[in-house]
């Protein structure tokens, strides 16, 4: 005989009693839902499974054993193993107490009641009921007047393949999920100055779908329409397209496309800047070893001076690393600082440094021997 739900059970704490588990014959159960191992009296460690059941791992002698339910464990030792058709039932709702006295065993009806009453219908079974409640008129006219699967699923809080069984029930053909447009039509209209919201008003897309297309070809979109009129000021008043674009928060070639349109139609004179030509660096190089300074060179050439600089950096490089190693030779050799200075150019400070970086000592403008006589290099 089934026992009826006690919707304000609470259950009575009555002295701690233990029993044997029928199932697991080596662990005993307590009326207080605590378990045991029957031959040295040790409590096993429950945990908190994320269902909100009480479990516990049980180790016997054939070995590891599955997580087991304390609230059975406990029915099973004090009340008999579980009937057929039967399950455990706690009496308050709260899976955590599991005291004998709020424990039963009962039909699944009867616990599913409970769980109706209580309020803690399941999340799945609520959709369920939500979806048999689903008025089919009204979703089939919301997706006549252009309503989309995923937006359909959303608002009846449902799946896009419900959805989808339910149009193909009511015998609606369903749209193609993917439209193809002309992509050079689109670049086209872009060309052309069409923003965005344009482009796709003209093909009849979606902006987004408007912004995908240029995007695969390319095109730097921006995130405002350029203002035309604001554009030929700022171009009259002599400011390069970068420029522009810096002020107007937009990409430069878009200023440059706008601003040859323009030129086009007569308003402004524009002409787009070419590429800057290659630079000759055996020109430059050339006139390095001609003698020439890098302003000297930069004036002949044209170029910039940091051009001029990258160019002529290795032949530089090159020839101080000669002239020091001629400085320090003649040094060797036996000749004065003066004489070395005058000869390549520089100051006599410069030589003397650069012979005392090469590790020989000076005396007087020459090199010194450990005997402070003169260097004789035929010696």
């Amino acid at each position: 005989m089934t026992l009826p739900i006690q919707e304000t059970h609470r259950p009575a704490i009555a002295e701690e009693a233990w029993a044997v588990v029928p199932s697991i014959p080596t662990h005993e159960a307590s009326t207080h839902g605590r378990i045991r191992v029957a031959a040295t009296g040790e409590i096993v460690e429950p945990y908190l499974h994320r269902t909100g059941y009480i479990y516990i791992f049980l180790r016997t002698p054939e070995g590891r054993q599955p997580p087991k339910q304390v609230h059975r464990l406990v029915l099973e030792a004090h009340r008999g193993p579980c009937p057929k058709g039967f399950e455990a039932l706690h009496l308050n709702d709260t899976p955590t107490c599991n005291l004998l006295s709020n424990l039963i065993w009962n039909t699944k009806k009867i616990n599913g009641r409970g769980k109706r009453t209580e309020g803690r219908m399941s999340a799945l079974r609520l959709r369920r009921a939500e979806r048999r409640n689903i008025e089919r008129a009204d979703l089939c006219k919301a997706y006549r007047n252009g309503a989309t699967l995923a937006s359909l699923a959303k608002t009846y809080r449902t799946t896009r393949e419900t959805v989808k069984r339910i149009l193909m029930e009511e015998g609606i053909e369903l749209r193609a999920s993917v439209r193809t447009f002309d992509h050079d039509y689109i670049f086209a209209l872009h060309r052309a100055g069409y923003n965005t919201p344009a482009i796709a008003a003209e093909v009849g897309c979606t902006v987004t779908c408007a912004h995908t297309v240029l995007l695969a070809a390319g095109v730097t979109l921006d995130r405002n329409t350029i203002a035309r009129d604001r554009l030929k000021e700022f171009h009259l008043q002599g400011l390069r397209p970068y420029e522009i674009a810096k002020r107007m928060d937009c990409d430069p070639d878009s200023v440059t496309r706008i601003l040859e349109e323009l030129a086009r139609d007569g308003e402004i004179t524009f002409q787009k800047r070419h590429a800057r030509p290659k630079t000759d660096l055996d020109r430059i190089r050339a006139l390095s070893a001609e003698g020439k300074s890098n302003a000297e060179i930069v004036t002949l050439t044209g170029y910039s001076s940091s051009t001029v600089w990258k160019a002529n950096g290795n032949a530089k490089t090159r020839q101080v690393a000669e002239r020091t190693a001629d400085i320090v030779q003649e040094f060797r050799e036996g000749r004065h600082s003066a004489a070395i200075a005058e000869a390549h150019g520089v100051d006599v400070e410069y030589v003397l440094r650069v012979v005392r970086k090469a590790g020989l000592k000076v005396q007087r403008g020459a090199i010194r021997t450990s005997y402070g006589a003169a260097y004789d290099p035929k010696r």
